[in-house]
């Protein structure tokens, strides 16, 4: 899940609960706010190639948009780590598996 809490505990609301084929699953990095207030992370597994997925959502976990659905062989698979923004906007990242070798990928 993606799930939002206040500072001092009182309030906890999920705001995504992952599905595998169509988010993604097994988000194991955390989030990170981008620029535009919208938040970006990865899902290690899942999505519809079934390598894992880069995704946006809104603060309020509406919007939500899977931005690549990993391959495995031309992006890599299994993003186990979050995601940076650089000073251009981009998002950058690594992959764990795939790839031209097999040993994954940066991005």
């Amino acid at each position: 899940t993606v799930f939002k809490v206040n500072a001092d505990g009182s309030v906890f609301t999920v705001l995504l609960d992952f599905d595998y084929s169509t988010t993604g699953s097994n988000p194991t990095a955390g989030l990170v706010q981008g620029t535009d207030g919208a938040f970006y992370g990865t899902a290690q597994k899942g999505g519809s190639s079934g390598y894992g997925t880069a995704f946006k959502m809104n603060a309020d976990g509406s919007g939500f948009t899977v931005l690549k659905n990993f391959d495995t062989d031309t992006t890599g698979s299994n993003p186990y780590a979050g995601l940076v923004q650089g000073t251009d906007g981009a998002f950058y990242g690594t992959a764990q598996y795939g790839g031209s070798f097999g040993y994954g990928t940066a991005f």
